[in-house]
């Protein structure tokens, strides 16, 4: 079985590190972790600064140093200088949930996408964003989630029922000293969230949110949301 430790991401860097406290940069952790939480996406640096809020100087250092610790590969190729995450350098939890850096909060999210996958009509896939995805939550924090379906015919019930879990795993008790739990819950549908996802602040909670459960749908919605693909053609290959 494996263990805590087993399932935590984990780095391969080469030793000596090259560049004197090389991870003083809080631009390169901010890079890396956006990277790790979208391992199969490619980013350009303009889009890396403008998701992580970092300058245009300080992410092209973040990136070349995590290029020299081979941490990513980057295209120059194109028009613009393309980044991705090396796998062969970063070690993934096989179970997403693991990947949330407070424990606490592993058991009721995992309660969740439980029902929600049971429950929900035409579920699709979730992601845990916000302070929980941050691992700076504390016993007041909301556990806020992000649901996709596929189906826009479903989107009402599905919201309702999202509701209706959330209210039942806020009354239930988690862990050794029977801890509840509040869950903020979003549910959007592939056509309403490629058609305003920019301007409901869902770039943010796909770029930085953690995805607990994945699927090709969400992925289509990040290629418009945080890429350049065409929303019409999204939404009709869904359908």
């Amino acid at each position: 079985m494996d263990t805590e430790k087993e399932q935590s991401v984990g780095l391969h860097v080469p030793f000596p590190l090259g560049e004197e406290q090389v991870f003083r940069y809080e631009a390169m952790e901010d890079v890396l972790e956006l990277l790790i939480r979208n391992p199969f996406r490619a980013f350009g640096v303009r889009q890396l600064r403008e998701i992580t809020d970092n300058g245009s100087r300080t992410t092209t250092r973040a990136v070349d140093l995590l290029q020299q610790l081979a941490l990513v590969r980057v295209d120059d190729s194109g028009r613009s200088r393309d980044v991705r995450l090396n796998r062969e350098r970063v070690t993934i939890p096989n179970e997403p949930v693991f990947a949330l850096p407070q424990d606490e909060f592993r058991d009721p999210v995992r309660a969740f996408v439980e029902r929600a996958r049971e429950e929900m009509p035409s579920f699709s896939a979730l992601v845990v964003f916000g302070s929980v995805a941050r691992g700076e939550a504390d016993r007041r924090s909301d556990i806020d989630v992000w649901v996709l379906i596929d189906s826009d015919d479903d989107l009402l019930q599905a919201r309702r029922t999202a509701t209706d879990i959330a209210v039942d795993l806020g009354e239930r008790r988690f862990g050794d000293v029977g801890e509840r739990y509040e869950f903020e819950v979003l549910v959007e549908s592939v056509e309403s969230a490629v058609s305003h996802g920019q301007g409901d602040g869902i770039d943010e909670v796909l770029a930085e949110g953690l995805v607990i459960e994945d699927s090709d749908a969400l992925e289509r919605v990040k290629d418009v949301v945080l890429g350049s693909a065409d929303a019409g053609e999204v939404i009709g290959d869904g359908q």
